[in-house]
């Protein structure tokens, strides 16, 4: 976390960078001060999606059963869907 904090003074940097035209490193968005001490250093051209923060399609399939037994047992115990 230190070192990361220790180049916060990147985001005045990157700004004048930017208004330069100069290229700025990706990074992630979010907000550091939301538990997200991974998004630091701020000043980066943050992305929206961070692909790594998606569930893999293994884990899709598996949330996607999980609903549908939940689903159908709701209907089996009340005899109507939710």
């Amino acid at each position: 976390l230190v070192p990361s904090l220790r180049k916060t003074t990147d985001e005045v940097t990157n700004m004048l960078a930017a208004l330069d035209g100069s290229f700025i490193p990706a990074g992630p968005s979010g907000s550091p001060t939301r538990g997200m001490a991974h998004l630091l250093p701020t000043g980066r051209n943050f992305y929206a999606v961070d692909p790594n923060a998606l569930p893999s399609m293994a884990a899709w399939e598996v949330g996607q059963k999980l609903a549908t037994e939940v689903v159908l047992r709701y209907k089996k115990e009340t005899g109507e869907y939710p």
